[in-house]
C-alpha cells in the first residue's frame, strides 16, 4: 500500500474480470467535500465537509483499516492507494459506508476452463465471389447475374413470389426479416417456397430457426445473429448453418481473423442501408383501420445528424441518412463472399447498376459511412 503525493490520476481498467485470484486494488481520493473509492472500473462516493486532520498518519491508518475489512465478500485487498494531498480528516463511519458501497458493487466473473480450439476449414485460392440481396427483383434488371454466386431475396408479407420465376433458381436464397411480430403472416409464403423447391434460406433472428425445417435446408446466418468469434461460428455450424455473415458492428482486424479461421463459409457485407433499430411500434397518425399500408419515409434530425425512418409492414426502421460502404477498405479480405444489399430503401435499377459497378471493382463510393470497420486498425 502507499500514499500518493501530488495529483493522482485514476485510469479505468480495460475490463472487470479477475482472471487468476480474488485480490483487488483500491484507489482512494479525499477532497474537501467528498471521498471517492475506485476499483476495477467500479466507483463509490460519500459526501461531507472534510477539514485538515491533526494527525495525518492516523487518517491513513483509518483508511487502510476500513478497506482491509472485506468481511464475507469473495475477495481480499491487494493494494491500497490513497490521495489525500491536503491531509484531510476522514471519519471512520463514512469510510465504512464507502467500503460497503464499493465492495457491494464489485462483481467477480470467473472463467471455467478454456474454450476448445476450433479447427479452421481448408482455405481455397478461389477469389471471393459476390452476393447481392434485394427486396425487389426489378433492381436486378440491368445487372449481369453471372457476376453473382447468389441472389438473396428478402421476404415481406406482401412479396410477389411470381417475380422469382425471372431468376436462376439455383442462385436464389430466401431471406427472412430480422424482426417479425406475427410469424403466421409468413407461413403460407414459406410453405409455397418450400413446396417450390427453394432449399437455400437466410435467417436473421431465432424466429427463423423455429419456422423452417433446418435439417432439410441450406441455412445462412445473417449479420444480426452476431458472429464475433470462431466459437460462435462453431455453434452456428452445430445448429445447422452452412455459412455466416460477419457483423456490421465488427472491426476489420477481427473480421480478418474470423474469415481466416471460420469453420464454415463466410460472407462480408460491403454495402447496406443499415437499420439502426427496428421497432414493432408505429409512428403514423392514423389508426390501423384507416391505414393505407403503403411504405412511408420520415426525415429526422437530432444534434445536427440526419436520419431516415421507414414505416412499413406495421413496424418502424431507423437508418442513417448515408449507407454503410466498406468496398474500398475491404478489398484485401478473403471471405467466401462479398455481399451488397439493396433492401428497405427505394432504388432504381439504374442506381443499383451504377453502385454495383463500383462495388465489384472495390472502388470508393462517395457519401457513405464506415461504421466501426476501421476502428483500432493500427
Amino acid at each position: 500500500s502507499g500514499t500518493v503525493k501530488g495529483t493522482y490520476h485514476y485510469e479505468k481498467p480495460k475490463n472487470n474480470l479477475f482472471r487468476n485470484n480474488n485480490k483487488i486494488d483500491v484507489h482512494i481520493k479525499v477532497e474537501c467535500e467528498k471521498i471517492t473509492a475506485q476499483s476495477n472500473g467500479f466507483e463509490a462516493t460519500v459526501f461531507g465537509v472534510f477539514t485538515p486532520a491533526n494527525n495525518p498518519q492516523k487518517c491513513e491508518d483509518a483508511i487502510r483499516a476500513a478497506f482491509s475489512k472485506t468481511g464475507d465478500t469473495p475477495f481480499e485487498l491487494n493494494a491500497l492507494y490513497i490521495e489525500n494531498t491536503e491531509n484531510l480528516f476522514t471519519p471512520a463511519s463514512l469510510l465504512n459506508e464507502l467500503r460497503r458501497d464499493l465492495y457491494g458493487k464489485i462483481k467477480i466473473e470467473r472463467f471455467h476452463g478454456q474454450l476448445p480450439p476450433i479447427a479452421p476449414r481448408m482455405q481455397t485460392k478461389e477469389t471471393a465471389r459476390f452476393v447481392i440481396k434485394v427486396d425487389d427483383v426489378k433492381y436486378l434488371n440491368l445487372l449481369d447475374l453471372n457476376n453473382f454466386a447468389e441472389i438473396i431475396y428478402l421476404l415481406s408479407p406482401k412479396s410477389d413470389l411470381s417475380s422469382l420465376n425471372k431468376l436462376p433458381k439455383n442462385k436464389i436464397r430466401i431471406a427472412l426479416p430480422a424482426v417479425c411480430r406475427h410469424p403466421s403472416k409468413y407461413s403460407e409464403l414459406i410453405r409455397c417456397l418450400l413446396d417450390g423447391g427453394y432449399r437455400k434460406w437466410e435467417v436473421a433472428n431465432y424466429w427463423g430457426l423455429e419456422v423452417l425445417p433446418i435439417k432439410q435446408l441450406d441455412i445462412s446466418f445473417d449479420s444480426p445473429l452476431y458472429m464475433l468469434n470462431t466459437q460462435a461460428i462453431a455453434l452456428a455450424s452445430e445448429m445447422g448453418a452452412s455459412q455466416i455473415t460477419t457483423s456490421l458492428e465488427d472491426i476489420k482486424i477481427n473480421i480478418c481473423n474470423i474469415v481466416k479461421n471460420s469453420k464454415i463459409k463466410t460472407s462480408v457485407i460491403i454495402y447496406q442501408d443499415v437499420p439502426l433499430f427496428t421497432s414493432v411500434g408505429c409512428i403514423r397518425d392514423n389508426d390501423c383501420k384507416h391505414c393505407t399500408q403503403q411504405p412511408m419515409w420520415f426525415d429526422l434530425e437530432r444534434e445536427g445528424k440526419n436520419f431516415r425512418a421507414l414505416s412499413k409492414d406495421c413496424q418502424i426502421m431507423l437508418f442513417d441518412a448515408k449507407p454503410y460502404c466498406i468496398a474500398a477498405e475491404a478489398y484485401d479480405l478473403e471471405p467466401d463472399f462479398f455481399r451488397m444489399d439493396f433492401v428497405n430503401r427505394e432504388y432504381t435499377a439504374e442506381e443499383v447498376f451504377n453502385t454495383v459497378n463500383n462495388l465489384i471493382k472495390f472502388n470508393y463510393v462517395t457519401n457513405c459511412i464506415k461504421g466501426n470497420f476501421l476502428k483500432n486498425n493500427i
